[in-house]
C-alpha cells in the first residue's frame, strides 16, 4: 500500500512490480513464484506521478510528473540513476531503442505542443520532433519488433512512425498500408474521443486504446484496422446477477465521479502474454475478453467495493528462485501462490493495489487478506486511542429536525460496529448528515455525508468486517443496522427498519435497537420522496449524544 492513492501500477519481465501514488512515492516489489517482496521506496516526484514506462527488457524505467521532472531507474538495481529537469509539464513518456548507437532513448511529450523531446538514459537532450502531430500528444508506445512508434494526440490522431522516418508510411516495411485512409486509425477522431493510454500486445501484433467515450478498441497493427471495439460506457451497462439493484446504482454513482476525474486517463486494455486475452477495468470490474472469438469470458470482481483502473498483468514464473537483499525483510509478504497469472489493479480512490488469482487464499496462512505495510499517521495514532474512550456507549440519542430517536446499542455482541458508530457521532460527523434513503415499510437509511448513499467512511479510513450475531436478526422493526456495499464494506451509513425484514439476517450487522422515539421514525418515513427514494425536503441530524446506562 502507499499513503495516497494510487496512479499506475507495471509489471516488468525482470519480475519486478512497481506502483506509484499521487503523492509522488514509487515503490518496487520482487514477484517470486510464491510471494511479492516489498523492495525500496522512492519519494521520486514533488506531485503526482502520472505515468511510468519500462523498456521492453525491462531493465529501464522512467516515470513523469507535473513537477516537470523525469527520473529515470535502473531497474534490477532498483536504484535511481538520472533525473531529467525539464522545460514543460510532459504528458507521455515511451522509451525506444536505436540500433545505431545500441541503447534505449527516451521520448517525453509536451502536454501544451505538439513536440516530442528526445532524451538519452543518461539525461541528455538529443533533440526534438514536432512534425508527426499537430496537437499535444497524449500516449506513445513502442513496438520493439518493427522498430516503429505508434502515438496519439489530443484529438485522436494516431500517427505509425520511427526515428529514421518520420513521416513516409511507404517506407515502413511492416505494415501494409500507404495511407492512413487504408486504416481505422481515424476511429478516434471520427467519436471526438480523447485518449487516455495505447498499450501492445506483447507479440506486437495489435494495441488497444482507451479513450473518454468509454469505449475499448483493438487495432491489429499491420494493416491498422480495427479489430475490436468494446462499449462500456454508462448507458451500455446493465444489471448482472451477482449484485442487487442497489450495489449497482451505487458503482454507477461512482462511474460518473471517475469519469469527470483525470485518474480515468491512466486505465489501459492490456493482453495476456498469449496475445489472446484483452483484459481492461469496467464498472462492473475487470472484464477478460477473447480476441479472437470476440467474447467476454469472464468478469473478475464483481462482488467487490471498488472501481478498478490501471491494471498490470504477471504470467512468468521465474525458472531458478532470485533473491534480493534488503533492509526491508521483515515486510510483511503477500502470500498468494504467484506462479499463476496474477492481475495487479489500483482503485479509485485507493491508497493500495489489489491482486487476482486463481488461487484461493491459504486458510491455514496467518497472513491477512489485507496487508498493511504503512506505519499508520499520527492522526490515525491519536483517533486509534480516542476510539477507548466511547466505545463502550451502550445508548445513543440521534437528535433530527423531526425528533429525537433514542438508541440502545450492542457493545457486547457488536463491539467494532457499535465503537465505529460512537467514534463518528464523537467526531461530529453525522451532524447535518440527511436521510438520504426512504424507503415506506422498509427502512430510513442515513450516515452519508454526501447525501446520496455512495459516500461515508468508518473511524478507520477504511471499510471493517461484519458482525453477525445469531440471536440478533431483523424480526421487528425498529433495528438498527449497517448499510453496505457487499460483505465487509462497512463504512458510516446505517438505516432503522420499519418492518421486519429477515432477509437482512447475516447480510447487515445489527447493532441496535430504537427504544424511543419511534413516532419520530415513523414521521421521517411517511416523508415525501423522489423517484430515488430521496425525500423532497431534507430530514437531518442535528447531532449524536452518547452515554452509558
Amino acid at each position: 500500500m502507499h499513503r495516497a492513492p494510487l496512479t499506475s501500477v507495471i509489471t516488468t519481465k525482470t519480475d519486478f512490480l512497481i506502483s506509484a501514488s499521487s503523492d509522488g512515492h514509487i515503490k518496487f516489489w520482487k514477484i517470486s513464484e510464491k510471494d511479492l517482496e516489498f523492495v525500496k521506496n522512492y519519494k521520486a516526484h514533488t506531485s503526482t506521478v502520472s505515468q511510468l514506462c519500462c523498456n521492453d527488457p525491462g531493465l529501464l524505467l522512467a516515470s513523469i510528473s507535473p513537477d516537470k521532472s523525469c527520473k529515470i531507474f535502473d531497474v534490477l538495481n532498483f536504484d535511481m540513476i538520472n533525473i531529467i529537469q525539464l522545460d514543460f509539464v510532459p504528458s507521455a513518456v515511451c522509451w525506444a531503442h536505436v540500433a545505431e548507437i545500441g541503447s534505449w532513448i527516451l521520448l517525453i511529450s509536451d502536454s501544451i505542443s505538439n513536440t516530442i523531446y528526445k532524451y538519452s538514459s543518461d539525461g541528455y537532450l538529443l533533440g526534438s520532433i514536432s512534425s508527426i502531430h499537430k496537437n499535444p500528444v497524449a500516449s506513445i508506445i513502442y513496438n520493439y519488433k518493427a522498430d516503429i512508434l505508434v502515438s496519439c494526440d489530443s484529438k485522436g490522431s494516431i500517427e505509425y512512425w520511427s526515428l529514421s522516418n518520420l513521416n513516409d508510411l511507404s517506407l515502413i516495411k511492416s505494415i501494409t498500408f500507404s495511407f492512413k485512409t487504408e486504416t481505422d486509425l481515424y476511429s478516434l477522431q471520427k467519436a471526438k474521443a480523447v485518449p487516455f493510454q495505447l498499450c501492445f500486445s506483447p507479440d506486437f501484433s495489435m494495441f488497444s486504446s482507451t479513450s473518454s467515450d468509454s469505449k475499448i478498441r483493438v487495432f491489429e497493427f499491420t494493416s491498422g484496422k480495427l479489430l475490436l471495439s468494446i462499449d462500456e460506457s454508462i448507458s451500455n451497462t446493465k444489471l448482472v446477477p451477482g449484485i442487487d439493484e442497489m450495489e449497482f446504482g451505487r458503482k454507477l454513482a461512482v462511474e460518473r465521479e471517475l469519469l469527470k476525474s483525470p485518474s480515468i486517463s491512466s486505465s489501459r486494455a492490456i493482453f495476456d502474454s498469449s496475445s489472446s486475452y484483452l483484459l481492461y477495468s469496467t464498472v462492473l470490474g475487470i472484464r477478460v475478453i477473447d480476441i479472437n472469438a470476440k467474447s467476454a469470458v469472464r468478469l473478475l470482481g464483481l462482488p467487490e467495493p471498488h472501481r478498478f483502473i490501471d491494471l498490470a498483468l504477471w504470467q512468468q514464473p521465474s525458472i531458478k528462485t532470485r533473491t534480493v537483499d534488503t533492509s526491508a525483510s521483515d515486510n510483511p509478504l503477500l502470500k498468494s501462490n504467484l506462479a499463476t497469472p496474477t492481475i495487479f489493479t489500483t482503485a479509485f480512490k485507493q491508497n493500495r493495489f489489489y491482486l487476482f488469482t486463481n488461487s484461493e487464499a491459504s486458510q491455514t496462512s496467518d497472513t491477512a487478506r489485507d496487508i498493511i505495510n504503512e506505519k499508520p499517521t499520527l492522526e490515525e495514532q491519536k483517533l486509534a486511542v480516542a476510539t477507548n474512550e466511547y466505545s463502550l456507549a451502550s445508548s445513543a440519542i440521534l437528535r433530527t429536525t423531526k425528533g429525537d430517536i433514542h438508541l440502545e446499542l450492542y457493545p457486547e455482541h457488536t463491539p467494532k460496529t457499535v465503537e465505529n458508530f460512537c467514534g463518528l457521532a464523537t467526531k461530529g460527523y453525522y451532524d447535518g448528515v440527511i436521510f438520504h434513503r426512504v424507503i415506506k415499510d422498509f427502512m430510513i437509511q442515513t450516515g452519508d455525508p454526501l447525501g446520496d448513499g455512495t459516500g461515508g467512511e468508518s473511524i478507520w479510513g477504511k471499510d471493517f468486517n461484519d458482525e453477525f450475531v445469531s440471536s440478533l436478526k431483523h424480526d421487528n422493526p425498529y433495528t438498527l443496522s449497517m448499510a453496505n456495499a457487499g460483505p465487509n464494506t462497512n463504512g458510516s451509513q446505517f438505516f432503522i427498519t420499519t418492518a421486519p425484514a429477515p432477509w437482512l439476517d447475516n447480510k447487515h450487522a445489527i447493532f441496535g435497537r430504537v427504544s424511543k422515539g419511534i413516532d419520530v421514525v415513523l414521521a421521517i418515513e411517511r416523508a415525501k420522496t423522489d423517484r430515488n427514494d430521496k425525500p423532497f425536503d431534507d430530514i437531518s441530524i442535528i447531532n449524536v449524544e452518547l452515554s452509558q446506562t
